[in-house]
């Protein structure tokens, strides 16, 4: 009776997913941390719970091996091997408080390898005991992450290690990159795809396993980072109180999400492997997506404490952002290199922040100086794949970059009070060469618009106020010159927007010399005797037009074409 009677949604997913091993680590972690701000500081605590977490962690282990070997819970176990590697984390964090007061080489190096041989240890046991085949191409760098928790403490305490305070927060700060160089380790593991987990004894699919253990491992490394900074920073001791009670935690240290950087490097260049190798499109292009993110971890954030290391960082080997955003060229440079879709554009797109990112660039408002040699380098990079890829958009786009690079220089040079002038020419000259030369929709575009831009130009160099310092007879002539350039171009090219420019050009410049020539006389004959002789001139150009007329010269021949249709003899084919 009670067994056909459908299971509640709740009780079905808790059932299922078994939260219950993930809700006893949580709570216990919370219990020892709550004992310990209970407890006085000291060594004979700090073994206490560290025995706690160890004794816990044991027990964790037994389980995660007897459900799997004899139950095969995989769904559980899955749980708790990822919680024993945060309890590895626990143990390490735990221990820091017995590196601080170590006043013997020989306890720090018994605490450092009972450490990390219990983890190491353990781990073993667990996968031999669950039976879990799990090849050296990823034990090993797991190992190596191991030794990493319990042998950076170690090296940072300042009784077992004298050091400078400076010296101290540089080796503070290398931990995340000392675990990002041993993360690379696993890219051979990750050249072999789903062949390096091939029959590894459980059911788990690949990528998740083992993936996610080291998704957890690289979490860790995170925390560590952060808690490393808090224990052993120049700030003193993470306990700020009387001797026997804890009152608060000084969270002002040197730590900074950009200590992360080079491990978030990393991890990504890992997974974009990984996605080349499975032939995983949409994750390349999230990995794409998401690599900008170097970038907003390098932003600064943090008190006093934390600015005076980044200063002493940007002196000696740059800002943040500036090593970030090589990092992401060469993050773009490999997917480039692999073929991935919009890698290139997306490489070129960030080699221009370097033309307002510079070494001692921390943040928007410290942005430097514009550069141009990234507009050249990327400009020119443009050119030669537009050229390759006969692309009219990608020939424009680099021609615009190198010309406002060639703006930002000029102004170093002789020719600084003509630099708007000379790369406006240039940029004209550009969109007119493309739309003449390649065929795609956009050259089309370009056709039309440098014939009415020089159209433009011609009536700017004639009309405007700002032109009328260059002396007149140069403006003609230029007018002259562009009107000689739009027809030369009609008729090699056959392009009729070039005809209508010079037609344009040509009626601007009659205007202007009819109106030039009306106020030079105005000032010798005076304005009755101009008025008079101009109707005049018209009343004559009426009577001959009305003469011609009737004398059938104005009639309009017409021809018919193979085709059938009537056209204008004379009409030039393409216009």
């Amino acid at each position: 009776m009670w067994s056909a009677l459908p299971r509640p949604t709740w009780a079905r997913w808790l059932y299922t997913h078994n939260p219950f091993y993930a809700i006893s680590v949580v709570l216990m972690l919370f219990g020892v941390r709550a004992a310990w701000g209970e407890l006085e500081i000291g060594s004979i605590d700090c073994w206490i719970m560290i025995g706690v977490l160890a004794a816990y962690t044991l027990v964790l282990a037994a389980i995660a091996v007897a459900i799997v070997r004899w139950g095969r819970v995989w769904d559980d176990a899955r749980t708790l091997f990822v919680s024993l590697l945060l309890l590895f984390l626990a143990v390490s964090i735990s221990a820091d408080e017995l590196f601080v007061n170590s006043s013997s080489a020989s306890a720090g190096v018994f605490l450092l390898l009972g450490g990390f041989l219990g983890s190491a240890l353990l781990s073993e046991t667990v996968l031999r005991g669950a039976r879990i085949r799990l090849g050296w191409s990823f034990r090993g760098p797991y190992h190596l992450l191991l030794a990493l928790f319990y042998i950076w403490p170690w090296w940072c305490s300042p009784e077992l290690h004298r050091r400078s305070a400076e010296a101290l927060e540089w080796t503070i700060f290398l931990f995340p990159t000392a675990a990002a160089g041993l993360f690379v380790l696993l890219l051979p593991a990750v050249r072999r795809g789903r062949e390096a987990v091939a029959d590894n004894g459980t059911p788990w699919p690949w990528p998740w396993f083992p993936w996610t253990m080291f998704g957890a491992i690289a979490a860790a490394v995170a925390i560590r980072s952060f808690v490393l900074s808090m224990t052993f920073g120049p700030t003193g001791p993470i306990w700020v109180g009387s001797s026997t009670t804890v009152a608060n935690i000084n969270f002002d240290t040197i730590f900074g999400t950009w200590f992360l950087v080079p491990l978030a490097f990393v991890l990504m260049w890992l997974v974009l492997e990984g996605a080349l190798v499975s032939g995983n499109e949409r994750l390349q292009q999230r990995m794409l997506m998401l690599a900008p993110f170097l970038v907003v971890l390098s932003l600064p954030m943090g008190g006093a404490v934390f600015e005076s290391f980044l200063n002493r960082f940007v002196e000696r080997l740059g800002s943040p952002m500036w090593i970030s955003a090589w990092l992401l060229v060469l993050f773009y440079g490999r997917a480039w290199l692999a073929r991935i879709p919009r890698a290139g554009w997306t490489c070129a797109a960030t080699l221009l922040l370097f033309s307002v990112v510079g070494p001692e660039t921390v943040n928007i408002k410290t942005a430097t100086v514009p550069q141009s040699w990234p507009l050249f380098a990327v400009g020119a990079v443009a050119l030669v794949q537009g050229a390759h890829r006969r692309s009219s958009a990608v020939l424009l786009i680099g021609s615009a970059l190198l010309t406002l690079g060639l703006w930002l220089v000029l102004p170093e040079a002789m020719a600084a009070d003509f630099r708007m002038t000379l790369c406006y020419h240039l940029l004209l000259a550009a969109v007119i060469a493309i739309g003449l030369v390649l065929r795609d929709r956009l050259a089309v575009l370009l056709r039309a618009a440098g014939a009415a831009q020089m159209l433009v130009t011609a009536f700017v160099a004639l009309a405007s106020p700002r032109a009328e310092a260059v002396p007149l007879s140069w403006r003609v002539a230029y007018v002259a010159v562009l009107a000689a350039a739009a027809l030369a171009i009609a008729g090699l090219f056959r392009q009729r927007w070039y005809l209508y420019a010079f037609a344009g050009m040509l009626g601007f410049a009659s205007y202007a010399g009819v109106v030039i020539g009306y106020r030079e006389a105005v000032a010798i004959v005076g304005r009755p005797a101009m008025m008079a002789i101009s109707w005049s001139g018209g009343s004559l150009l009426v009577a001959l037009l009305i003469s011609a007329r009737k004398a059938n010269w104005l009639k309009m021949r017409r021809v018919a074409d193979p085709g059938g249709t009537v056209q204008p003899p004379g009409r030039l084919e393409g216009f």
